[in-house]
């Protein structure tokens, strides 16, 4: 936990001095520990500042809008607070607007890629669950080095590494120049880009855990990135009472008595009624997809959903 106070450096910066005294006198030794002006972190030990690192990304609360305008080439990482008292499901608004980039979430020891966009639905075939999907518009995407002719992704086996890039941390409102990553590979199984730009995208991630810290990366591949990240507090999921299922056939789940609770991460639904692009879950977590097929739902008359193999609705209408 961070303590805030006002101490005495025996130099112009914290970079360039070798003692931190305080906070009260000014005149003593400060205890050995960790000291930041907000941009790099020193060690104290023994009364003697050790040598200078990188402050690590600062927490971000969920619920607040985080993103990068006219972004330089970089890895952007932020670590979202979403707190330990409530479980349930993350839901993580991702809008990229035009320069496609990747995204990576890791949260209680586990990778999440997987995105269904309002426009375009789910996004993620084929794409290994530990890397980034890049994602974005193909007409906006940058190429390996200009004038060369050849696109960012897909790359053309065998793919030849990026250079190394800089790090920015997210240190609310800001982005701190945080040194530079290793070289960074991205394979064609990555390619998440399309034609048409997917608009706002939907992550559902478990929270079934006390686990409070979510580490993101937007891995920002060209120059003049821009996006908009919203990760939201976690809760409860949705719920859609169906009253008829059938794996093959609207019809047969029109006629089907089968009742069954399922669960939304909504991306053009509403918490009362799904919509195209919705996952759907058997619990309120978001941790079991529900089983392809057709659902037969009641609003207001007997309608019906299905579901694909990806966990998404695909087709809808009324019975």
């Amino acid at each position: 936990m961070a303590t805030f106070g006002t101490y005495t450096i025996n130099g112009p910066d914290l970079l360039s001095s070798t003692v931190v005294f305080g906070p009260s006198p000014a005149t003593t030794v400060a205890p050995d520990g960790l000291y930041s002006d907000g941009t790099t972190v020193r060690q104290q030990i023994s009364g003697v500042l050790q040598a200078v690192e990188a402050c690590p990304a600062c927490s971000s609360e969920c619920d607040i809008p985080v993103e990068a305008t006219n972004g330089n080439v970089g890895l952007y990482k932020m670590t979202v607070d979403v707190g330990t008292a409530t479980t349930g499901a993350i839901r993580v608004r991702f809008l990229v607007y035009a320069v496609p980039d990747g995204i990576l979430v890791e949260y209680n020891g586990n990778f999440y890629n997987k995105l269904s966009s309002e426009v375009l639905g789910y996004m993620n075939t084929g794409i290994a669950a530990n890397l980034p999907i890049y994602v974005g518009k193909t007409s906006d995407l940058c190429e390996t080095s200009p004038g060369s002719g050849v696109p960012m992704v897909p790359c053309v086996g065998p793919c030849t590494p990026l250079a190394a890039l800089p790090i920015y941390n997210y240190n609310s409102p800001s982005w701190v120049d945080s040194g530079t990553t290793g070289a960074v590979t991205i394979l064609a199984t990555q390619d998440g880009i399309t034609a048409t730009a997917p608009e706002t995208m939907v992550m559902i991630i478990p929270k079934n855990s006390v686990t409070s810290s979510m580490d993101i990366t937007i891995y920002g591949i060209c120059d003049d990135t821009a996006w908009q990240l919203i990760v939201e507090c976690p809760g409860v999921l949705p719920s859609t009472a169906t009253t008829g299922f059938d794996a093959a056939s609207f019809a047969n789940a029109c006629a089907d008595a089968t009742a069954l609770t399922v669960y939304r991460g909504k991306v053009n639904g509403t918490d009362a009624l799904p919509d195209y692009f919705d996952w759907v879950y058997t619990d309120n977590q978001g941790v079991t997809p529900a089983t392809a097929g057709f659902y037969k739902y009641v609003d207001g008359v007997n309608k019906w959903f299905e579901v694909s193999s990806d966990g998404v609705i695909v087709g809808m209408g009324t019975c």
